[in-house]
C-alpha cells in the first residue's frame, strides 16, 4: 500500500489468495458479483481453473490489464461504485448490466459441459 497525501493506493497484489491475486482477480470478482446480483450464476472460478477452462469468452474477465481500454476501466469503475451499495442502487445497477454486453458472461462461463 502506498500513501499519496491522505489517500491509500492499494495495488491488486494486496487482494487475493495463494497464487490468485492482482487486478484481474479483483475484476473477475466484481464481474461475478454483478452477475450474481442480476441472478446470473457462473461456474466458480476455482472450478474453471481446476478444469483448465478459461474466461476469455467473457472479454472483461479474460482480458489482461494491458488489454483494457480507458472506456473499459471507466465502465468497471462505475460498476464497482454501484455494487458498493447494491440495494440502494439496484435499478441503476440492473440497467447498466442489461445495457452493457461486456458485463454479462458468455454461455461458456455460465455452464460446465464435460
Amino acid at each position: 500500500m502506498k500513501m499519496v497525501g491522505k489517500v491509500a493506493l492499494v495495488t491488486g497484489a494486496a487482494f487475493g489468495l495463494s497464487t490468485f491475486y492482482g487486478l484481474w482477480f479483483i475484476r473477475g470478482n466484481l464481474l461475478r458479483d454483478a452477475a450474481a446480483l442480476s441472478k446470473v450464476e457462473t461456474v466458480p472460478l476455482l472450478m474453471r481453473l481446476w478444469r483448465q477452462l478459461d474466461w476469455r469468452s467473457w472479454r472483461l474477465a479474460g482480458a489482461t490489464d494491458e488489454q483494457l481500454a480507458v472506456g473499459d476501466l471507466a465502465l468497471l469503475d462505475r460498476l464497482a461504485a454501484l455494487t458498493r451499495s447494491p440495494d440502494e442502487h439496484f435499478s441503476e445497477l440492473r440497467a447498466l448490466y442489461d445495457a452493457q454486453a461486456d458485463l454479462r458472461p458468455s454461455r461458456a462461463v455460465l455452464v460446465y459441459e464435460a
